[in-house]
């Protein structure tokens, strides 16, 4: 039997770059909402984060193919979000009847300045939603 895909075995895709280092952006670049992700499990149509493998009915056989064949029907049906997810994809935040918000505020704070491509400020990314959540980033 093949084992059942959920998101703890599910691959995860390298974006490092072959050779050398890692350039982290700067933070002047990160004040884009684009540039900020966060990684959740998505609860699926059977009320959990994963897929149980099917099972053949009762006085039924199903061999290895039609098992992958049923397990990709389900995955067709219900299929995962990815791993990491914008914070821009988030539902937004019902201020008034007419008017919505973003759930997130990504803000530069302090001397923002580059000095020799070095900066002094501080990228806030805070939750409207969650209050008291904010991630900080600061020269990589």
């Amino acid at each position: 039997m093949k084992p059942v895909e959920d998101s703890e075995t599910r691959e995860i895709e390298e974006n490092a770059p072959e050779e050398g280092d890692i350039v982290m952006p700067t933070t002047t670049a990160m004040n884009a909402m684009s540039m900020w992700v966060h990684a959740n499990k998505n609860i699926l149509k059977n009320g959990t984060t994963s897929l149980k493998q099917p099972e053949a009915p009762e006085g039924d056989e199903w061999d290895e193919d039609r098992m992958n064949a049923e397990m990709k029907s389900l995955l067709d049906s219900d299929p995962y979000a990815p791993l990491l997810g914008s914070i821009g994809d988030d539902a937004k935040i019902s201020v008034s009847k007419t008017l919505q918000q973003p759930a997130w505020c990504v803000k530069l704070m302090g001397d923002c300045t580059e000095y020799k491509g070095v900066s002094n400020g501080v990228c806030v990314a805070r939750s409207l939603q969650w209050s008291g959540s904010y991630t900080f980033y600061n020269q990589g």
